[in-house]
């Protein structure tokens, strides 16, 4: 997401305006190309992290873990249903306790989806604004002259220093 953010700030800095008749060159071709790939790649590697996370959560949601308040021991998490059946937990977090699993590890599944999800949003974004925009080019209208070249807004001077006839 970062990588396809500077892309297109480059974009935005480094590459003037097209004029009509002005081909769009090499480097800029090639930085929209790479910068279109990378935000696709952005938009899809944040959605998969927003999916992750939440599966994580429902499937942390459904478990209890043991042993509560304890914080020098492992965390083991198992399905409510089989707490009375020594079987082996369905999650298992070694460098957790089980009260940084309940309290902190959720929040920051909850950020992660949270922000994986607007990131998501905001790279979608970005790509949709180049793939609209893929044919567009900025359009020049002909300024309207008089035919006759003494005539019109050349035959007066613009700036009369003569304030008396104003």
């Amino acid at each position: 997401l970062l990588l396809s953010g500077s892309f297109g700030i480059c974009l935005l800095c480094c590459f003037k305006k097209e004029y009509p008749g002005m081909s769009p060159g090499c480097c800029l071709t090639s930085t929209k190309i790479v910068s279109v790939f990378l935000s696709i790649l952005a938009t899809l590697a944040c959605l998969l992290a927003c999916g992750a996370a939440i599966l994580h959560l429902v499937k942390l949601n459904g478990l209890e873990c043991t042993p509560p308040r304890v914080r020098n021991a492992t965390c083991s998490c198992r399905l409510k249903s089989d707490m009375a059946s020594p079987a082996e937990p369905v999650l298992r977090y070694v460098d957790l306790n089980c009260p940084e699993v309940e309290g902190v590890l959720t929040i920051l599944l909850i950020m992660s989806a949270a922000l994986n999800g607007l990131g998501a949003i905001i790279a979608g974004c970005y790509c949709y604004l180049h793939w609209s925009t893929r044919d567009k080019r900025p359009k020049y209208i002909k300024v309207r002259t008089t035919g006759n070249p003494g005539v019109g807004l050349d035959s007066r001077p613009i700036y009369n220093p003569n304030s008396s006839n104003r």
